[in-house]
C-alpha cells in the first residue's frame, strides 16, 4: 500500500490561548515516583535528517559534488507518494512536492536542502530509538496505526521524508500505510514563516545587522574573510556553519580555507546569531516558540479531555523549531541541534489522584526544567512555563513593527 500525505489546505491550525503565567509563583513540587504514574501520551518534535547545504559556499570556497543516491531517491520517493487533499488533487500551495528550480541544483545532481541517504538513516535510527522506548515497552503496538500515531511535517521534502523514515524505523513494513499531515507554508505554525509573520523577518534582519557588526570586529573572522576574498561584514556566518555541518555529516572535506580553530568561532557566532534573533525583544521568543507550544498544549489538552485517541504524536520540524522551544524551557545548552535531534514530552497520570505530569527528554536524555527541579513536572507547572509564550493574538503580534531596523529579506535561511 502507498504512503499517504494529508495536505490540509482548508483549515488553519488553531492556536491554543493561555494567559501569561510566572513560574516563580508555583509551589515547590515533591518528587513523584515512576511507579505511581502511568504513561498516556507522548509528543516528539524532531529535526530532519542530514541534508545537502541550503546555502552556496561564500567567497573562494569550492563546491563539492553531492551525488548522494538520495538525490535520485528523493524523486522516486515523491513518485511513490499518494497525495490526498480532501479527496482531490494536491493544491498549488504546497512546495515540498514541486521540482527544485534549476538555480538550486548542486554539482552531482542533488539540489540545495535535499535529504540524503545519510539523512534517511539518521531518521530510521531515531525511529529505532523510539521503537525501543515506546513499542518494545508496549505503549504503542508493533503495527503502525493512524489512530494511535499522529504524524505531522512542515511543507519541506526533507521533513516529510524524514517523518516517513522515522515511522519506518519504528514500525517496519507496516509503515507503508503512514499518513503525514502537512499544512501549506502560509499556514504553518511549526517553523519560521516570513510571509505570515513579517515581524519575524524584521527580527531576523535586525539580528543579522547586529551580528554582522560584531563579526566584522572579530579577529578570527577578519582572517577568515581575507582568506576567502570577502569583506568581514560580507561573511555570512550561518552559510559557513551550514556548509561545515552538512559536509561533516557526510564525511566530506572541510574547505581548506577554514582551519580547525575557525570552526569553533563560526559555530559560536552561528548559535549567538540564532539566539539573539529569537530574544531580541520581550515578544521575540513568543513569536517563534509560542505557536509550537500552542500545538503541544492543544494536543495535551485533547488527550486529557479524551477528544484525541493519539498515543504518540510525531512532528518533523527544523533546528529553528527546536531552538526556541529549548530557549522557552530554559534548557538550551548553546549547541546547535544536530540532524534528527529530538525533543520529547511524555504525559503521565497518577491513577490514585488523577493528576497529570509531564516529563521532558532531549535526545533520549531526561531534562529537568529549571524552577521545577523534579523529573516529573506537574501539568499546571508545565503549562505555566510554556504559557508565558503563547500569545492571545499571535497574528496581530506578527504585524507589529517592533524593531528599529527596516524590514529586509533575510540573507540566509537555515532550516
Amino acid at each position: 500500500m502507498q504512503r499517504l500525505i494529508r495536505l490540509c489546505a482548508a483549515a488553519t491550525p488553531v492556536l491554543a490561548v493561555c494567559e501569561p503565567a510566572h513560574v516563580q509563583g508555583t509551589a515547590a513540587q515533591e518528587p513523584v515516583p515512576r511507579s505511581a504514574l502511568r504513561l498516556v501520551h507522548v509528543q516528539v518534535f524532531f529535526r530532519h535528517g542530514a541534508r545537502t547545504p541550503v546555502n552556496r559556499p561564500p567567497g573562494q570556497i569550492e563546491e563539492v559534488s553531492w551525488h548522494e543516491e538520495a538525490g535520485q531517491h528523493a524523486i522516486e520517493d515523491a513518485a511513490k507518494l499518494r497525495i490526498l487533499q480532501g479527496g482531490g488533487p494536491p493544491g498549488k500551495g504546497f512546495k515540498a512536492l514541486q521540482p527544485p528550480p534549476q538555480n538550486a541544483m548542486l554539482p552531482g545532481g542533488c539540489s540545495l536542502g535535499t535529504l540524503t541517504s545519510v539523512g534517511k538513516m539518521n531518521a530510521r535510527d531515531l525511529g529505532a530509538v523510539l521503537r525501543e522506548r515506546y513499542v518494545a515497552t508496549g505503549f504503542v503496538g508493533a503495527t503502525y496505526s493512524p489512530t494511535d500515531v499522529y504524524v505531522r511535517s512542515t511543507d519541506f521534502h526533507r521533513t516529510i521524508m524524514s517523518a516517513l523514515n522515522v515511522v519506518s524505523g519504528m514500525f517496519g513494513d507496516t509503515a507503508a500505510d503512514a499518513q503525514v499531515v502537512v499544512y501549506p507554508r502560509g499556514h504553518e505554525t511549526l517553523g519560521l514563516s516570513w510571509t505570515r509573520c513579517p515581524a519575524l523577518k524584521q527580527m531576523y534582519a535586525a539580528a543579522i545587522k547586529t551580528m554582522a557588526e560584531r563579526q566584522a570586529g572579530d579577529p578570527t573572522m577578519q582572517r577568515l574573510a581575507l582568506r576567502l576574498g570577502v569583506l568581514p561584514h560580507e561573511l555570512e556566518v550561518l552559510a559557513l556553519f551550514d556548509i561545515i555541518a552538512a559536509r561533516k555529516a557526510h564525511e566530506k572535506e572541510i574547505p581548506s580555507h577554514i582551519e580547525p580553530e575557525d570552526i569553533h568561532v563560526i559555530s559560536k557566532l552561528a548559535v549567538d546569531l540564532l539566539r539573539h534573533s529569537m530574544t531580541l525583544t520581550d515578544v521575540s521568543l513568543s513569536l517563534v516558540a509560542g505557536p509550537v507550544f500552542a500545538v503541544l498544549k492543544a494536543e495535551l489538552d485533547a488527550r486529557i479531555a479524551g477528544t484525541s485517541r493519539h498515543r504518540l504524536s510525531l512532528y518533523s520540524v527544523h533546528d529553528t523549531t527546536l531552538v526556541p522551544m529549548l530557549l522557552g524551557l530554559d534548557v538550551f545548552d548553546n549547541k546547535w541541534p544536530g540532524f534528527s535531534a529530538a525533543l520529547s514530552f511524555e504525559l503521565y497520570v497518577a491513577p490514585e489522584t488523577s493528576k497529570h505530569y509531564v516529563r521532558v527528554l532531549y535526545n533520549n536524555e531526561v531534562v529537568v526544567l529549571p524552577g521545577v527541579d523534579v523529573e516529573y513536572c506537574a501539568l499546571e507547572d508545565f503549562y505555566a512555563i510554556i504559557g508565558r509564550f503563547i500569545l492571545p493574538d499571535w497574528d496581530a503580534a506578527c504585524q507589529t513593527d517592533s524593531f528599529s531596523s527596516p524590514p529586509a529579506e533575510p540573507t540566509v535561511t537555515l532550516k
